[in-house]
């Protein structure tokens, strides 16, 4: 450096060092002691959501892993690194729609969410995993109709019924309507990859949850159910 009598550049050098120690010793002390690189969530995942508020009003962090699905541009679902699921919601979401069913274990569980100004409100629920060879886990009704063994939906087309009279029931009670009650807004429990269906207790049939309560209260559920039943199972009305 040449020589600066007013010492101007050397105060210049020394702040720009000075702040780069600063991050150096940051990134430092955020590393894992053995030396092992962080594990960061990939790109395109949101991080400005780092805590949400619970259901009980505490203060949780939160941290996304990945998408729920890759195929989509502009995900809206994702798994965090509690394995749980986030709905990114812009707009109206049934938050009484969806209590109410989970408290009935008709719908994952709702831990909180997030309330950023400009942004998505972030939804915090409980991740219905798909099924694996060893255990059980969920499909959607849309996907299991479309089973290649086409007997077994018929198979179980009755306790189906059964579980969703249940489930419209429980709103029409306490006059809640899902809106958008179709098979792809519908999860069933399947015992292993074979998509074999979980069965409960005889009254329910089969176990089955309720999932994206964005159109919540605006229209009538029971109609629509009739509806795609009665075309998919026609010998049942």
């Amino acid at each position: 450096m040449f020589d600066d009598h007013l010492h101007v550049r050397q105060e210049t050098l020394a702040r720009q060092l000075f702040a780069l120690k600063q991050g150096l010793d940051t990134l430092c002390s955020r590393s894992p002691p053995d030396g092992r690189a962080v594990n960061n969530p990939q790109a395109g995942v949101p991080r400005i959501y780092t805590t949400y508020i619970t259901e009980d009003k505490a203060e949780q962090s939160l941290r996304f892993l990945r998408p729920l699905t890759e195929r989509l541009p502009q995900p809206l679902l994702f798994v965090t690194s509690a394995d749980k699921l986030v709905k990114l919601v812009v707009g109206n979401y049934g938050t009484e729609v969806h209590r109410l069913l989970a408290k009935h274990q008709f719908a994952p569980a709702l831990y909180g969410q997030r309330c950023l100004e400009s942004a998505p409100t972030a939804y915090v629920m409980e991740f219905l995993s798909p099924p694996t060879l060893k255990k059980s886990g969920w499909v959607t009704l849309f996907d299991f109709f479309k089973l290649k063994d086409e007997d077994l939906p018929t198979r179980y087309a009755n306790a189906i019924r059964i579980a969703l009279d249940h489930i419209l029931d429980v709103m029409q009670d306490e006059k809640m309507v899902h809106g958008d009650l179709r098979p792809n807004n519908i999860m069933l429990e399947v015992i292993d990859s074979g998509n074999t269906p979980v069965c409960s207790d005889e009254k329910q049939g089969v176990k089955l949850r309720v999932v994206d309560f964005d159109w919540a209260e605006m229209e009538h559920d029971r109609r629509l159910v009739q509806e795609w039943m009665s075309k998919r199972f026609p010998s049942m009305y």
